[in-house]
C-alpha cells in the first residue's frame, strides 16, 4: 500500500508497487501474472533490497558507525 510504512520499504518500478486503491492493486498484479521479465526484474530488485536489509548487514553499519564515533570520527 501507498501509506505507512510501506513507502519507506517499497521502491516503486524497483522491488515492487506501492498501491492506493483496490482498482490499483488489481491492475498491478495482473501487469506481473502476464510480464515474466517484470516478474523477474522486480524480484531480484527485493532480493537485493533484503540483502541490503538483512540483520548481518544492518548490525555492520551499526557497528562502523560506533567505531566512527569511539574513534571521534
Amino acid at each position: 500500500m501507498d501509506r505507512a510504512g510501506q513507502k519507506e520499504i517499497v521502491r516503486q518500478d524497483v522491488d515492487g508497487y506501492l498501491w492506493s486503491t483496490p482498482d490499483e492493486l488489481m491492475e498491478r498484479t495482473a501487469r506481473l501474472a502476464a510480464d515474466d521479465a517484470l516478474r523477474a526484474r522486480l524480484a531480484a530488485g527485493a532480493l537485493a533490497r533484503a540483502e541490503h536489509d538483512s540483520e548481518c548487514a544492518f548490525a555492520e553499519r551499526w557497528q562502523a558507525i560506533a567505531a566512527r564515533h569511539a574513534l571521534g570520527a
